[in-house]
């Protein structure tokens, strides 16, 4: 046998060291080959373990699907819980009902943390309850006429008044409830039940431990992933710390307690003193003017609102109202089939205005009347009316903004308007519900496929509908009603976009912007892949896609 121990023994010392030094190298090389091969041939991928604190504003208090009504409520659900769009095997429409009934079948394997399968009977029983008066849900406008029966364990039939193409995003929202542990607890008195802070939940996470004060007071809730979940969530640990406003949970991320907070007013780069990174998008809202010709016949004439369109410069109002946090808006719709985009216009507003018999005397645009003269004596009686009207909003700060920035357009081109400001609460209750506005800077959440139905048609004109235009138009209800029962595709399309030029053309709603929304967060955190959000709790609906780790593997 070769052996190179006598060739080695006659090398000097000095060869010896060459050689040493050399085998190193070339050691080295092939190391460093291997990494390079390695790193080309394979790609980072997410890796289970570490965690991430987030800050809300507000309290929690019923995290339950059936009666979570505030941000922090509906965020901790949308952690705690899976909706049921996840764990649908298969939604599809009954072939002889054409969108009137849809059946839904379970996947096998979801469980409540308790261990308990769920079923058919926990969605039922969480329509059910949402329908109950007693429960007074949140979410009871949308499945107010919704029944549900069972088929079986895995399989239901949702029952459908009138024809819904759209009904399966409905359920990206509807997350179920158990109904063994609320069954024999009236919904009235479920706010009492340990479970409104400690849920039994189907989602990703589960609540491991909660921090409270004495007064009541949430400071922080704990999560653990769950494990097996049908979701695989990366993150260990998502963990949960409560603020009463922005300038508390910017002062947590500065200082390390948190690793991120969510914000639709924006947020100043040099206030954030740490590394940090910014996921904006869209939301599905919308805020405009609304303009009420029943309580300022002024109004009336579409040409007189149409110059008041003409005199918006949107631009200047997005970006005082949320800065880079708002995007311009020129349709009535959430995803325009057109583009309308269009810049202020002040001489064609003029035109308007005069072509409506108004005319402008110093600086003010008037309208005068002529009543003829009883008798050959006397004189013809001339009346003078200025444009003025008040525009209402709520006194939310980047609402407010707004409204001042609209005002000042409106009054420097001559027509006199008056802000009348109150909370929102105040408002919804009485300016809005009982259509007492002349004008009113408002929003509207649209759901995911961008349905105008409930803003536009004559059924929605009266509480709690939100059809604020108070606007009847046959044509356009019937162009509503299509979008939402065809289930072609293109004939649904082109619904839509009819529905969208009549709206459009009334001047009735005047859009002005679009909200963007923000998450900020240490630069760790990715997996945050959604494209529009509401609020946080839009965001959490994914968080088992969040991840700090990575690792690599072989492509």
């Amino acid at each position: 046998m070769l052996s190179f121990a006598p060739f080695w023994q006659r090398l000097g010392g000095k060869e010896r060291r060459v050689g040493l030094l050399a085998g190193i190298l070339l050691g080295i090389s092939a190391l460093s080959l291997a990494v390079v091969w390695f790193y080309k041939n394979s790609e980072s991928v997410p890796a289970r373990g570490g965690r991430m604190t987030v800050g809300l504003i507000g309290q929690p208090a019923t995290i339950n699907p059936v009666l979570a009504s505030s941000e922090a409520d509906r965020t901790l659900v949308a952690a705690l819980f899976s909706p049921v769009s996840k764990m649908a095997e298969k939604v599809e429409s009954e072939p002889e009902q054409q969108g009137r009934a849809w059946r839904l079948r379970l996947q096998d394997g979801w469980t409540w943390n308790d261990k308990k399968r769920v079923i058919s009977d926990d969605i039922i029983f969480t329509i059910n309850k949402i329908r109950e008066a007693g429960a007074q849900s949140p979410s009871f406008a949308i499945w107010k006429t919704v029944r549900a029966e069972r088929v079986s364990e895995r399989e239901l039939v949702f029952l459908l008044p009138a024809p819904y193409a759209h009904f399966p995003k409905l359920l990206e929202g509807l997350y179920p409830t158990p109904q063994h542990v609320f069954k024999d607890l009236p919904v009235a008195n479920w706010h009492l039940s340990q479970h409104m802070l400690q849920p039994v939940g189907n989602g990703p996470f589960v609540i491991s431990s909660a921090i409270q004060k004495k007064d009541g007071y949430v400071v922080e809730i704990e999560t653990d992933a769950v494990p097996n979940h049908p979701e695989h969530p990366y993150l260990a640990n998502l963990r949960f710390s409560f603020f009463v406003d922005n300038k508390e949970a910017l002062a947590a991320l500065n200082n390390g307690t948190i690793g991120g907070f969510f914000s639709l007013e924006p947020i100043a780069k040099e206030s954030v003193l740490r590394p940090f990174e910014t996921n904006t998008v869209k939301t599905r809202g919308l805020y405009g003017i609304y303009l009420n010709s029943s309580k300022n016949a002024l109004l009336s004439d579409v040409r007189v609102r149409q110059a008041l369109s003409a005199l918006l410069n949107r631009e200047i109002i997005a970006r005082l109202a949320l800065g880079d946090n708002a995007q311009p808006a020129y349709s009535i719709s959430p995803n325009p089939s057109t583009e309308n985009q269009s810049s202020s216009n002040e001489n064609r507003a003029d035109e308007l205005l005069r072509a409506a018999g108004w005319q402008k005397e110093e600086d003010i645009w008037v309208k005068k009347t002529t009543t003829p003269a009883k008798n050959k004596s006397a004189k013809p009686t001339i009346q003078s009316q200025n444009l003025t009207f008040s525009l209402t909003t709520p006194n939310v700060p980047f609402l407010q903004r707004a409204a001042e920035e609209i005002i000042r357009e409106w009054q420097e081109a001559g027509i006199q308007v008056t802000l009348n400001e109150g909370a929102v609460d105040s408002l919804t209750q009485e300016e809005v519900r009982n259509r007492t506005f002349e004008s009113l800077l408002w929003g509207q959440i649209f759901d995911a496929s961008g349905d105008l139905f409930p803003f536009w048609h004559s059924s929605q004109r009266f509480a709690p509908g939100m059809n604020l235009t108070l606007l009847s138009d046959p044509q356009l209800d019937s162009a509503l009603e299509q979008y939402r029962e065809n289930l072609d595709p293109d004939k649904a399309a082109a619904a839509y976009q009819k529905a969208e030029n009549i709206s459009q053309k009334s001047y009735l709603f005047l859009p002005l912007f679009i909200p963007r929304f923000s998450f900020l967060h240490t630069g760790d955190l990715r997996g945050i892949t959604i494209e529009t959000a509401n609020e946080p709790a839009d965001f959490l609906a994914s968080a088992a896609n969040w991840y700090v780790h990575t690792t690599r593997k072989l492509k």
